[in-house]
């Protein structure tokens, strides 16, 4: 039984790529560089140092989940790299990471 050779674009590593990077930016730009807000600061102000330190270990593991979707998009992408009747298009692959990057730094920025 032969396995069905798909000759699509993965835009699925293109979704994971732009749920991480728009992580990053959100983790980066508005938790460290700006201090805006922490993943939990909705729920538990920061201030204490019992909270801030909750919500930094959120912070924390909200940035390794985003790690997590870059290296499972590149994984998927370097496997789908491996076959040779691929149809390649960075316009797909970046038009894909753009959508989920802008819609995950939207969402984060405006929920707190």
């Amino acid at each position: 039984m032969e396995r069905a050779v798909t000759t699509h674009f993965p835009v699925s590593a293109g979704i994971l790529f732009g749920l991480g990077l728009g992580g990053f930016f959100d983790g980066i730009i508005f938790h460290q560089v700006l201090r805006w807000h922490h993943m939990l600061s909705s729920w538990y102000p920061v201030n204490s140092i019992q909270n801030y330190e909750l919500n930094t270990l959120w912070d924390g593991i909200f940035h390794s989940a985003t790690y997590l979707f870059v290296v499972a998009g590149l994984y998927i992408l370097w496997r789908t790299g491996q076959r040779f009747h691929l149809y390649w298009s960075s316009k797909l692959l970046a038009a894909s990471t753009l959508s989920r990057a802008s819609s995950i730094t939207t969402c984060l920025a405006f929920t707190t």
